[in-house]
């Protein structure tokens, strides 16, 4: 689908001038579709302290794309630990609960292979430091 088609025509003039901003917390694997027609219009700040599946082939297009390999947090602390688990795209500063995925087909890709100390950094120092004014679109993955 072509977002570009809905969107109207004042609302992209004000866009060439000052790009929409995406960010994109658990940023493995490939980037959600819908930013793509919008692409040339956006900065794309992804965050993945899991470095397996970091988006790369994804990154054309893009008026900006940065990967932050560091985990949000809320304090200033610089190091967080981090859950390494068998999927990517499922490490997680929070340790998955095997007994409640037990039942399910997919339980196996939560399995912690390890648990590491990881830099960290909060959301808004990101966007301050890549002078931003702001965030138009999050996708969290929780």
């Amino acid at each position: 689908m072509d977002f570009l088609k809905n969107i109207p025509d004042a609302l992209l003039a004000f866009f060439k001038d000052e790009p929409l901003v995406f960010v994109d917390v658990g940023a493995a694997g490939s980037l959600p579709w819908a930013w793509r027609s919008l692409a040339s219009r956006a900065v794309y700040v992804g965050f993945d302290p899991d470095a397996r599946e970091r988006p790369v082939a994804d990154t054309t297009g893009f008026r900006e794309f940065h990967i932050v390999g560091k985990a949000i947090i809320d304090t200033d602390a610089a190091e967080a630990t981090f859950h390494l688990t068998a999927s990517p795209q499922c490490s997680s500063l929070l340790r998955p609960h095997s007994e409640h995925l037990a039942d399910y087909g997919f339980s196996d890709m939560f399995a912690v292979e390890r648990t590491a100390t990881v830099p960290a950094t909060s959301l808004s120092a990101v966007i301050r430091s890549l002078g931003l004014r702001g965030i138009n679109w999050l996708k969290l993955d929780t």
